[in-house]
């Protein structure tokens, strides 16, 4: 447990819980102190510390705590200062942070989010979401994508709805179902099944919330429909239409293997086409698209 905020300071102090005894003890203070920041256990077993609030103002710093010496050291900073964003350990060992707030004097949520990456120690800057928010979760889905949920669209105003996913070979987001109610400070937890299980938080006037609802990955069915009419009317003339067309088909017949085949043909010719017939937005939104149903199908 590390920072946090005492009332008329933050905390730079931090205690190890044994619960073997039921005991704290005090280990290594932060070099900085800070409340609202992320803690994100790495592979290599050491704790990543990111960005923040402090009385000098909003942290872009961040520390690593080695439980070997029961200390801190500082590495890369975040790309840019943010507070109550959220940080997702990905399937390769990066760190995604994504949103919170950049200011407390009047600030928008950020979109923006900052990949870190263990072997360098260094941020890098990777696709913004499509909405700011702040408050929200994250959840690393089976397949390694990052789901996003709900959270504040406004400094303590209006509750958002919307959810997006994070892509992590492209380093897009897209759309994902809307949550049924708007709410923010709530919670998001895996389930063995996949789902996710959304529960509590704030609706838009400060109500808190009683309910809960659970988010289904979308199905191959389901996903396939959109790559079909993303495809239409862009690109080499009719190809791209004909070949989401045919992937749709091996989907609803049931031969996944066929599907699989048909994708690798569709993403080989979006590569192909990019800055040529189409353009990197066109490019990035098929591309995702497509990878979606080859996670999905297990291809």
């Amino acid at each position: 447990m590390a920072g946090g905020d005492a009332g008329a300071q933050q905390l730079a102090s931090a205690e190890l819980y044994d619960p073997a005894t039921g005991v704290w003890s005090p280990t290594g203070s932060l070099n900085t102190g800070r409340e609202v920041h992320t803690a994100t256990l790495l592979p290599s077993g050491k704790v990543l510390v990111a960005g923040g609030f402090a009385l000098s103002g909003e942290l872009a710093s961040a520390e690593l705590y080695d439980p070997a010496t029961g200390t801190w050291s500082a590495t890369g900073s975040l790309t840019s200062a943010r507070f109550e964003h959220t940080a997702t350990l990905l399937a390769s060992g990066k760190v995604l942070v994504a949103g919170g707030f950049a200011s407390n004097i009047n600030p928008p949520p950020l979109a923006s989010a900052d990949l870190y990456d263990p072997a360098t120690g260094t941020w890098s800057a990777t696709g913004s979401m499509n909405t700011g928010r702040v408050d929200h979760t994250a959840t690393l889905l089976p397949g390694g994508r990052v789901l996003v949920a709900g959270g504040f669209g406004s400094l303590g105003d209006s509750t958002l709805a919307s959810a997006e996913r994070y892509h992590p070979a492209t380093g897009i987001w897209t759309g994902a179902p809307a949550l049924i109610t708007g709410r923010a400070a709530h919670t998001a937890t895996l389930l063995p099944s996949g789902q996710v299980l959304v529960a509590g938080g704030s609706a838009s006037g400060h109500t808190v919330l009683a309910s809960a609802e659970l988010f289904t990955p979308p199905k191959a069915a389901e996903l396939a429909p959109p790559l079909v009419t993303d495809s239409t009317g862009i690109g080499p003339g009719k190809a791209l239409a004909n070949k989401a067309t045919a992937i749709q088909a091996a989907v609803n017949a049931g031969q996944t293997a066929r599907a699989c085949v048909r994708i690798t043909d569709y993403l080989a010719l979006v590569k192909a086409q990019t800055g040529k017939k189409l353009t990197a937005e066109q490019a990035v939104l098929l591309t995702a698209e497509a990878t979606d149903l080859t996670d999905e199908l297990d291809c």
